[in-house]
């Protein structure tokens, strides 16, 4: 049973990749003020595109993943830093096969994943996929202590 929990979790980190596909592609829609970046200026461009990729995409991704972590975790199960790594792995599993399934150049998608502008979206997800298990784990392990110690 256990192990059948945890590959639904990988199963659920695959689904949850696929619902921000959708989210992400309306949020790089929006469009941005061509003043935004004017303020910044030609030198500080990237950082202009840092910020507004930070806030507009990476944020909501960082949220989005540890309320779906937290999801998973509820739904599958105790183990909470089993069912998310078992929840990024379905995730990246998914990040893959897209890769592979379309005629993108994985090395140029690597290459550009660790961009300046790119680097809060990379990590965004795994972050809070392991923030939300480890707090998970650990307001579990302290209710159980406190319930034992009553």
């Amino acid at each position: 049973m256990k192990k059948l929990l945890t590959v639904a979790a990988v199963l659920s980190g695959y689904i949850f990749f696929e619902v921000l596909q959708y989210i992400v592609g309306y949020l790089a829609a929006l469009a941005i003020p061509r003043e935004y970046f004017l303020w910044f200026g030609k030198q500080h461009s990237m950082l202009a595109l840092a910020i507004e990729e930070g806030f507009i995409i990476a944020l909501p991704m960082f949220i989005l993943s540890i309320a779906w972590s937290i999801f998973t975790n509820i739904i599958f199960g105790k183990n909470h830093l089993l069912k998310s790594t078992a929840c990024l792995i379905g995730f990246f599993l998914h990040w893959i096969v897209t890769i592979f399934n379309t005629d993108i150049n994985f090395m140029l998608v690597l290459s550009s994943m660790f961009q300046p502008y790119n680097i809060l979206k990379t990590v965004a997800v795994p972050i809070g996929i392991f923030c939300a298990g480890f707090g998970l784990s650990k307001f579990s392990h302290t209710n159980q202590h406190q319930h034992l110690a009553q």
